[in-house]
């Protein structure tokens, strides 16, 4: 079923931004220990024989296990071309996540807005979303404004693995543990004031 513009209700929530590096270990080693962030380890985006290869890491809040950005460094095709143009540490896309991608690209289509792949192929059907292989969606750029939009299942999924191979807690399990302290104290208070009330209707 499409999802018109009229119809479709915005699920989109901020994931994080991507940094594209020359040196991925160096930029890692120097700057996650300044900033108290841990990051997960290096992966691979495709291969020497594929359009895009590159090597990325996440990083994480080392307290709440949040994800603070990805740092990217291309060696080929359109990461290697983003490095080559604006050279290391340039912040170069911002990244979104929707809990029904299909529903996001049919309004983005209806909307008029351009869905690609990273190479900037164009999707005509969420069927070609689905043929490459990876649940991302591209969009034209706006100047030199990158943005794409990811399926939430799967990079919150991807985080919680990362993060559980680096020893930190997830955060719904923080969320978890601040709602239980905060519904501690609400209890408390509400016995203690139950208390002086007590007390003083007893005056």
């Amino acid at each position: 079923m499409s999802a018109s513009r009229g119809d479709w209700k915005s699920d989109l929530r901020f994931s994080h931004v991507d940094i594209v590096v020359d040196d991925i270990h160096g930029f890692l080693d120097t700057w996650c220990p300044r900033l108290g962030f841990v990051p997960s380890k290096i992966q691979t985006w495709g291969s020497a024989a594929d359009p895009t290869w590159s090597e990325f890491a996440s990083v994480f809040d080392q307290h709440t296990g949040q994800l603070m950005f990805m740092v990217v460094q291309g060696k080929k095709g359109a990461h290697a071309d983003l490095l080559q143009k604006y050279g290391s540490g340039s912040i170069y896309r911002l990244c979104f996540k929707t809990d029904s991608l299909q529903d996001c690209f049919e309004h983005l289509q209806s909307a008029g807005a351009k869905v690609t792949n990273l190479e900037g192929v164009p999707f005509d059907t969420f069927q070609d979303v689905i043929n490459s292989g990876k649940r991302i969606l591209w969009l034209e750029k706006e100047g030199e404004l990158s943005m794409e939009i990811l399926t939430a299942p799967i990079i919150d999924a991807g985080c919680e693995k990362l993060r559980r191979e680096v020893g930190l807690a997830s955060n719904q399990r923080h969320r978890t543990w601040q709602e239980g302290v905060a519904l501690a104290v609400a209890f408390g208070a509400t016995f203690i004031v139950g208390v002086l009330v007590g007390r003083a209707s007893r005056r």
